[in-house]
């Protein structure tokens, strides 16, 4: 399922809290995308200001997945079992999230920062895959109520 079709079923289910943190996201990939594209090797205004936007973007992103999303989904499974499995996937995605954050919200050493982008990327990717796993036990838990 993609994050736009998660969205319109959440809309119908009148749950702004997580089709906020879904256009989060892709608000997230829109920035992740064009600081690919740039390549950045050195430090430059412009790569600075994104990768500053890109960082708060991407800590509360994962902060609103932690401390709000998860949290209502597992309030809403209603006894049913959630693999824990996912959560400790999507925990390491965040720890990964993090560290970026704190090298580059403090370096101006670009050198390696292609490299680190695309380590998250691959991380990211999985995390949206759990991520939208828990939207569909969600969406079933709210169906079923």
């Amino acid at each position: 399922m993609t994050a736009n079709a998660a969205a319109a079923q959440l809309n119908e289910a009148s749950d702004k809290s997580i089709v906020n943190w879904l256009d989060a996201r892709r608000s997230l990939l829109v920035l992740f995308t064009r600081l690919c594209q740039m390549k950045p090797r050195t430090h430059n205004p412009i790569t600075f200001q994104m990768l500053n936007e890109f960082n708060e973007i991407l800590v509360d992103y994962v902060s609103a997945g932690h401390f709000d999303v998860f949290e209502k989904i597992a309030a809403s499974s209603k006894g049913k079992q959630f693999d824990n499995r996912v959560f400790i996937k999507i925990l390491e995605s965040t720890n990964l999230a993090l560290d970026f954050c704190d090298r580059y919200g403090h370096s101006n050493d670009y050198s390696s920062l292609c490299d680190d982008l695309s380590a998250l990327g691959e991380q990211l990717e999985t995390r949206f895959s759990y991520e939208d796993r828990l939207i569909a036990l969600y969406q079933e838990s709210i169906a079923s109520a």
